[in-house]
């Protein structure tokens, strides 16, 4: 059985290091937080083809250990990045999903008085409406059972790379 329900208190996020850096490049991002927001600013400069914000959100599954990794912000070339996010806190009732892991498919859940698949439940905690098939990765809620990654990527072209990350904590 699983129960889900959502927070009913605001998040706080905690930034670990203020400052993302590319030293060869003289590229600098400060990182702040406040507010349950992360902000993020500052400018890339050198020899870059883009530069990006991601965000990593790691909930340690054993099928999927590299956690899933979101674009917050993007630049081509040189100039100011500037990005923000807060955590996802999505507005529902509870619901309770019970099934048995014997009697799964590959889309399947056995609910309580009959059979669900992974859309409508997806549906019911408010994801978008996605294509027969074509679920893809959407977050229910953020909170403190997850690791969360913010790095700095600059891409310099031929597939190399430079990046500096810090880790932030959602209470």
């Amino acid at each position: 059985m699983l129960i889900l329900a959502p927070k009913t208190t605001p998040y706080s996020v905690e930034v670990e290091k203020s400052v993302l850096t590319i030293s060869k490049d003289e590229s600098e991002v400060t990182v702040t937080s406040d507010g349950g927001e992360v902000r993020c600013s500052g400018g890339i400069s050198g020899q870059t083809k883009a530069a990006h914000i991601i965000l990593n959100r790691n909930p340690g599954l054993p099928v999927y250990r590299a956690g899933f990794n979101q674009t917050i912000s993007e630049l081509k070339g040189q100039g100011e990045i500037n990005a923000s996010w807060s955590p996802v806190a999505r507005s529902f009732e509870e619901h309770v999903i019970a099934f048995s892991p014997a009697s799964m498919d590959v889309n399947r859940f056995a609910v309580g008085l009959g059979s669900l698949d992974l859309e409508s439940i997806a549906g019911y905690l408010g994801a978008p409406e996605f294509e027969y098939g074509e679920l893809d990765d959407y977050v229910i809620g953020d909170g403190p059972g997850v690791n969360y990654t913010l790095r700095l990527r600059i891409d310099r072209g031929l597939e190399r790379h430079d990046s500096d990350e810090t880790r932030l904590r959602v209470i």
